[in-house]
């Protein structure tokens, strides 16, 4: 299908892009002793790569009559085009917004 390529193709692009943030992630891990010892923000960035391939992997079990409906395509179309930004924010989030220990699990869910 077109659409799980596109998504796909997403993820590809998010992955790399979390690679980029590595200085920032170094630079946030000085304040996080614990995270740093306990590699929590390696957690973070799988569970944001997860939830990337989790909607690769919803996209690929929508047959193709789905994206028929008006609606529905227009829904695809949304989340494709936010779920970059979704994944890098997430990672943002925890750079800008956040101090200390113990804030990766809050964003993992763990």
């Amino acid at each position: 299908q077109l659409y799980a390529g596109l998504m796909e193709n997403i993820a590809r692009e998010v992955e790399r892009d979390l690679r980029e943030w590595e200085p920032e992630i170094q630079e946030r891990l000085k304040s996080a002793v614990a995270d740093r010892c306990n590699r929590r923000d390696r957690v973070l960035l799988e569970s944001i790569k997860e939830e990337c391939r989790t909607l690769v992997e919803a996209s690929r079990r929508r047959e193709a009559e789905w994206y028929n409906e008006d609606s529905r395509y227009k829904e695809a179309i949304e989340l494709s085009n936010s779920m970059k930004d979704m994944a890098i924010n997430k990672l943002r989030h925890w750079i800008e917004d956040t101090q200390g220990d113990w804030k990766c699990p809050a964003l993992t869910g763990d």
